[in-house]
Formats: structure tokens, C-alpha cells, sequence
């Protein structure tokens, strides 16, 4: 139990010390950079939540319906998925028919979904599954549009992910699908970004109040750890 006890006030301490740093360091202009206006220009924009695929930091819903695409258009995405899956084709209206990782192509390089979304302030959505994932924190028209797709979903699962890990390091499903729950699960957790993973697996396992989790995360910890060696 002591050794419990000073995990979790070590971690306290390192959240204190990187909070601040992550709330100016992982802030979303409302100016839309240089990847998202690339994005922009090579996918479109929709007004149909079943066809988007990103919301751009502007609340425009990027269009991955691929309807008016050439299929050369995404030489990489063809090649990495079996796109003679009629599950994908024709494209048409009404549905994403590509792929999120379809982002390689934008790149015209093998790319992470999480590197894109930081790279342009976006967040991966999936309307039909209720489904939204973040890097950064989302400017307030991000979250508004968040809110709206949710009226359709009793639940709305939120995810943050690491753009260099491509790994997930928080996931809440959100009841309430409200811009302000929004904000709170992002402000609430971008601080994890700048902590270790067993940082991480130790906030996470904590906010899930589950005893197991919490003890196996205070194990991987090395005893006398300071505040210090849980930030990255």
C-alpha cells in the first residue's frame, strides 16, 4: 500500500509539472496550416457526416467518400488494402468509402493516422460508429461539430493517441456528447502526451479506479522513481 501511495504522488506531481507545458504546446489554431489546407484541397469538403472521415480544425468535415476520385489518386491506399473489396467500391454518395490511413496518398508516403492529425490539427472521425479520435486539443468549432454527429449516438467513444507511437494512451466513452465533455476529456488528458508509458498506464489504470490495473502500473514503476523519470 506505501508503495501505492507513492506511485500515485509521484504521478501527481509529474502531472503538475507538464500540465501547463500541454495546454499551450498541444493548442489547435483555428488557422488552418499548410497540411490542413492540403487536406482540404485534395479531398474536399462534405456536409454528409456518413462521408467524412477528419474535421479540420475550420469544423469543415473533410469528404472520404471518394466519389469524383480517380482510383490513381491513391496508389499507396490501393496498394496496402485490398480495395477490389466491393465493401469499399464504387464510391458514392452516402458513405466513407476510403479509408482513414487513405492519408498516406496526401503524403504520397507511408504515414500514421495520429501523424496526420497532429501534423494538421485534425480529428479522425467515424459517424456511424460514434467514434473520434485526438492528438491535440480541439479548437471550439471542432467540438461543436463533435457534439452535433453525437445527436445521433446515445454514446460517443473519445480516444487521444500518441502521433509518435501511433499508440492510444486515453479512451473514455462520453454519455453526454456536449462541446464541454469534449474539452474536459481532451484538457484532461493531452498532459498524458508528455509523460512515460508507465506515466500513462498509471493515470489511466487510476481514473478507471481499478485496483489491478493500478497495482500492476505501480509495479512496472522502479522503486524511488521521482516525478521527473515518469516525464518524458
Amino acid at each position: 500500500m506505501g508503495l501505492r501511495k507513492s506511485a500515485l504522488t509521484t504521478l501527481a506531481e509529474a502531472l503538475s509539472l507538464v500540465r501547463d507545458k500541454a495546454l499551450r504546446e498541444f493548442r489547435t489554431s483555428n488557422e488552418l496550416n499548410s497540411a490542413a489546407k492540403r487536406a482540404k484541397a485534395f479531398y474536399g469538403v462534405t456536409s454528409d457526416p456518413t462521408e467524412a472521415g477528419f474535421i479540420l480544425p475550420d469544423g469543415a468535415l473533410l469528404d472520404l467518400s471518394g466519389k469524383g476520385k480517380d482510383i490513381d489518386s491513391f496508389p499507396l491506399t490501393f496498394r496496402q488494402y485490398d480495395m477490389g473489396d466491393p465493401a469499399m467500391l464504387p464510391y458514392e454518395e452516402g458513405r466513407r468509402g476510403l479509408p482513414h490511413a487513405s492519408v498516406q496518398d496526401l503524403y504520397g508516403t507511408p504515414t500514421s493516422v495520429s501523424s496526420f492529425l497532429d501534423d494538421a490539427g485534425a480529428i479522425r472521425v467515424d459517424g456511424d460508429f460514434g467514434v473520434s479520435e485526438l492528438t491535440r486539443l480541439p479548437t471550439n468549432r471542432q467540438r461543436s461539430i463533435i457534439a452535433e454527429l453525437g445527436t445521433d449516438h446515445n454514446q460517443w467513444e473519445a480516444e487521444m493517441t500518441d502521433p509518435m507511437s501511433n499508440e492510444s494512451f486515453a479512451h473514455e466513452i462520453l454519455n453526454q456528447v456536449t462541446p464541454g465533455q469534449v474539452n474536459r476529456f481532451a484538457r484532461e488528458n493531452i498532459p498524458l502526451r508528455l509523460l512515460t508509458n508507465e506515466g500513462r498506464d498509471l493515470a489511466q489504470a487510476q481514473r478507471l479506479n481499478n485496483d489491478q490495473q493500478i497495482d500492476y502500473a505501480v509495479d512496472r514503476i522502479p522503486q524511488g522513481a521521482g516525478a521527473l523519470d515518469l516525464i518524458r
